[in-house]
């Protein structure tokens, strides 16, 4: 979640589910509408490349996570969010927070069938480039949203989450 309330936490928590958030936006009055807070819209970034980008059985950051939020933002409790499809992210964007030769090194990992891993938490598929590329998208167009005043914040529901990456190898 991308905010201009200065808040750093992740939203929502790591281990809490959307009911329990909801009732707790609710019980504090935090939110008139479950899309909107303060009048002001929220964005939703996301790409069906997210669902593409598949880790080994038993990883915890896994498509059920992307399939689970894309069936609670379809109630109708969530009506009022922008929804926006995460662009693929421009490798100029990238070369500000990373070297060619890591980007270089990251595409050449990509597996033809099977799994790569990059270190022991961290996994690529055959799809994983264009999910990168769009998740690295989504946090550029939350971020530019956010500042420009398109949205008052943003949530890139997306995979790979992108947290294990290095500004180099």
């Amino acid at each position: 979640m991308v905010s201009t309330s200065g808040s750093s936490g992740i939203w929502p928590p790591v281990g809490v589910s959307l009911a329990t958030v909801r009732q707790i936006a609710i019980a504090l009055g935090k939110c008139r509408a479950l899309g909107q807070v303060a009048g002001m819209t929220t964005a939703l970034i996301t790409h069906e490349s997210a669902l593409d980008h598949v880790t080994p059985d038993g990883h915890p950051e896994r498509v059920e996570r992307v399939v689970r939020l894309n069936a609670e933002f379809a109630t109708p409790a969530y009506a009022s969010l922008l929804r926006v499809e995460a662009p693929a992210v421009a490798d100029e964007a990238i070369l500000r927070a990373h070297p060619p030769e890591y980007l270089a090194s990251l595409k050449a990992r990509i597996p033809s069938r099977g799994f790569a891993a990059i270190d022991p938490d961290t996994h690529l598929s055959p799809e994983s480039w264009q999910a990168v590329l769009r998740s690295a998208g989504a946090a550029v167009q939350a971020v530019d949203m956010v500042m420009a005043g398109a949205a008052r914040n943003a949530f890139a529901m997306m995979r790979p989450p992108g947290h294990h990456a290095e500004k180099a190898e």
